[in-house]
């Protein structure tokens, strides 16, 4: 691992659960070097969003979009995953955890809030700031 990306996932873990998924779902996965920066570059930039602190609402953020379909082990459900997007879950003002989507499902808000058990929808970290910046 390069030492911006070491950097970057010291400030992005908060739980040792977000750490655990972030270890399943990008590193044991076909995601290469460079999209798994840039994926951490972009939930690294959600922690500076004034989001209400509230526990009742819960935030799913698309953070990346591949035209390829990713392939991503998850060592603790002992499954795969199979997808083209990289979701996040933000509550408290906090990313909780990371998740695999597939955009023929999740361009459907509805579909998201039921499958991600979240209260709002945002398709980049750029519209969740747009949002909460008014």
């Amino acid at each position: 691992m390069d030492k911006d990306t070491i950097r970057i996932l010291t400030e992005v873990f908060n739980t040792n659960h977000f750490e655990d998924r972030i270890n399943d779902r990008l590193y044991n996965s076909t995601i290469s070097q460079s999209d798994r920066s840039n994926i951490l570059k972009q939930i690294r930039s959600i922690y500076g969003i004034k989001t209400p602190n509230s526990p009742q609402l819960r935030i799913a953020v698309r953070v990346f979009k591949s035209n390829e379909i990713l392939k991503v082990n998850d060592y603790h459900r002992q499954t795969n995953y199979l997808g083209n997007e990289i979701w996040v879950i933000v509550q408290r003002r906090a990313v909780k955890t990371l998740l695999v989507g597939n955009s023929s499902q999740t361009n459907n808000q509805d579909f998201v809030k039921g499958k991600f058990q979240v209260t709002d929808v945002f398709y980049s970290p750029a519209e969740l700031k747009n949002h909460y910046s008014k």
